[in-house]
């Protein structure tokens, strides 16, 4: 068998990267998008050239929103992940302090 070795805070600093370098910064784009699109009558004749700038933007801030949504999904997988690792490894130590006892009962 493979010994493995988990550095959990590791995982906890690559999830919290992946929130708040990835996730927040997506969704704060995908917001600040709202600001440039700009009303159907500033447009007037050029009617076409708005209804391809709306529908871009709306497609960008879709992929951004999908992207920070993805990213939000790694973050948490990781943090589980270490969460569960930590959570194994409290209980083997627990199972091998039980084992110490039992032995030191029979230690002459």
């Amino acid at each position: 068998m493979t010994d493995v070795k988990v550095e959990l805070d590791l995982l906890e600093r690559a999830s919290k990267t992946w929130h708040e370098q990835v996730a927040v910064k997506l969704t704060d784009t995908a917001t600040s998008i709202e600001n440039v699109k700009y009303p159907r009558t500033q447009f007037g004749i050029f009617i076409e050239t708005w209804n391809a700038y709306a529908a871009a933007a709306q497609y960008i801030q879709e992929r951004l929103r999908e992207g920070a949504s993805a990213a939000q999904q790694i973050s948490d997988t990781l943090h589980t992940v270490a969460a569960n690792y930590a959570a194994q490894e409290d209980e083997n130590a627990r199972g091998l302090q039980g084992v110490d006892a039992q032995l030191q009962e029979y230690t002459i």
